[in-house]
C-alpha cells in the first residue's frame, strides 16, 4: 500500500468502508455480506472512517472483543 495509513486523504469514506468489510470477511473467515452486515449492526450507515488505521483498529477492537 503505497499511501499513508494516517493521511485523512488517501481514502475516500467509501473506499474505508469497503476496505473495513474485506477486512472483517477475511479476519473473521466470512462472507462480504456477513462483513457488510456486521458493519452496519456495529456502525451506523453513515459512519465514516477518517483513515485506514482506524480501520485497522475498528478490527483490532473486534478480534479483542471476540476474544
Amino acid at each position: 500500500m503505497a499511501a499513508n495509513k494516517y493521511d485523512l486523504n488517501a481514502f475516500t469514506p467509501q473506499e474505508l468502508r469497503t476496505i473495513y468489510v474485506e477486512m472483517y470477511a477475511e479476519t473473521f473467515e466470512c462472507t462480504a455480506e456477513h462483513a457488510e452486515e456486521m458493519f452496519l449492526a456495529e456502525y451506523s450507515a453513515e459512519h465514516d472512517f477518517h483513515n485506514y488505521a482506524n480501520v485497522e483498529y475498528a478490527i483490532q477492537e473486534m478480534l479483542r472483543f471476540c476474544a
